[in-house]
């Protein structure tokens, strides 16, 4: 059921707080009942995030991965498969099976994922995509099977467990360079720009689908252009920002979810001052002002407080003076950006990162993704963003589910869905309710 957004009188809230209060241990303890034991068996497909063009000019992009975690009670006969229907409703043969015991928990497929258009959609609905699943099976039984899904209301969905705990003690998915989004379509693709400066492969409406909740956006202004402002990588146009606003306004209209959105950069055009600062919180305002939280609602702020105000956004913007003298524009949310182009030293920076900040009052953001440097560009050391993305993509899985479950706030990836943030972060909060 959507929320209606109306101005609520300071008695019905007060009222509707108090009775919250009284039921939410309840609520919490049936929630946490109907969560399975066996929480860390997983079983889960990703998109790789690798793209290329063989000789014959057919693209190689969104490949099926395969990842699982072994059963509790693992025998040396189970396997794991793709499937083109759920196995733990209907059994049927695989199109690919691979034995659960090899390969590191991770198979790579030559399947492909079709890339489908969601702008039609009018009620979102969490549902499995494409028509693929993978199967842990042992014996003649499925243990567990999953899917690619759309989550598109997972906080609303999980309001009685998580709904009145301070997002600052959540952990929440996030996109790093959110706006900067581009298909890949072949040869038109390979060359320098679009390898570092495309950070993923789906726009902003289809990541909030499928359950991405902060957004870091760059903003560059461009005085001799009709439209003023562009989503930017550094110095490099990618997107028009008022299709970015236009895909969170709707997203916000048609469903409960909470979105925090990060204003971090001003890369180019905003060099004269204040004007084009004041010019672009008047176009954010406008477009999305009716559903923008207040600052001063606090940092500890949680979805259940959102929800009683009916405000679901909270834009941070990293400009003092916009921020400051503006009550519905909060200051940005902290970055821990380790720039570092492997994957040692992010883990060493990030574990720091989460030390520091393991009992942080505020919003802050583990960027997890590998940067590079001039030189890497030039001589295409790496292979672009996308090979950096794929590098760390396993490995983030086993961060964030075994080692950092309980301590990060927003972690922000490159083409997100070459890992498993978005379903980490849902168990990872549920399991910081449940286990206190």
């Amino acid at each position: 059921m959507k929320i209606i957004r109306q101005h609520n009188s300071s008695l019905l809230i007060s009222m509707v707080t108090l009775l919250s209060h009284g039921i939410s241990s309840t609520k919490e303890r049936e929630a946490c009942s109907n969560i399975l034991p066996d929480e860390e068996f997983r079983v889960f497909l990703t998109m790789n995030a690798k793209a290329s063009v063989n000789w014959k000019l057919k693209t190689k992009v969104r490949l099926i991965e395969l990842n699982w975690t072994l059963a509790p009670e693992a025998k040396t006969i189970d396997w794991v498969g793709l499937f083109r229907r759920d196995p733990m409703i209907k059994f049927s043969h695989p199109i690919v099976g691979v034995s659960a015991f090899g390969f590191g928990g991770y198979f790579l497929t030559r399947f492909k994922f079709p890339k489908y258009p969601f702008h039609g959609m009018k009620s979102p609905q969490s549902t499995c995509l494409y028509g693929y699943w993978i199967g842990y099976i042992s014996g003649n039984r499925t243990l567990k099977s999953n899917c690619l899904k759309l989550q598109p209301n997972w906080m609303w969905e999980d309001k009685d467990l998580i709904g009145s705990v301070p997002l600052n003690k959540l952990m929440i998915p996030g996109s790093h360079n959110s706006g900067s989004y581009l298909d890949f379509l072949g040869l038109s693709r390979i060359n320098i720009i679009y390898r570092y400066t495309v950070n993923q492969g789906e726009d902003v409406w289809n990541q909030l689908l499928y359950g991405i909740r902060y957004l870091d956006i760059r903003v560059g202004y461009y005085k001799d252009t009709p439209e003023k402002f562009w989503v930017v990588h550094d110095f490099v146009r990618m997107n028009p920002l008022y299709e970015v606003l236009s895909d969170v306004r709707r997203f916000l209209q048609r469903t409960n979810e909470i979105v925090i959105m990060d204003f971090h950069r001003f890369p180019t055009g905003f060099e004269e001052g204040g004007m084009q600062h004041s010019e672009l919180v008047r176009f954010l305002t406008r477009e999305l002002g009716e559903f923008m939280a207040p600052d001063w609602i606090g940092r500890n702020v949680s979805m259940n407080d959102l929800w009683r105000i009916n405000r679901t956004l909270i834009l941070t913007y990293a400009h003092y003076p916009s921020s400051a003298y503006n009550n519905i524009i909060w200051s940005e949310v902290p970055q821990s950006w380790a720039d570092e182009g492997s994957v040692l030293p992010l883990k060493k920076f990030l574990k720091r990162e989460m030390n520091k900040n393991s009992k942080a009052t505020y919003f802050w953001a583990a960027m997890t993704h590998l940067t590079t440097s001039p030189i890497d560009i030039v001589l295409n050391l790496n292979g672009g963003l996308r090979e950096l993305s794929d590098k760390i993509a396993r490995q983030v899985n086993i961060w964030y589910r075994v080692e950092w479950w309980d301590e990060a706030n927003i972690v922000a990836t490159d083409f997100f869905l070459g890992n498993n943030i978005i379903e980490e972060s849902i168990i990872a909060n549920r399991k910081r309710v449940c286990s206190n």
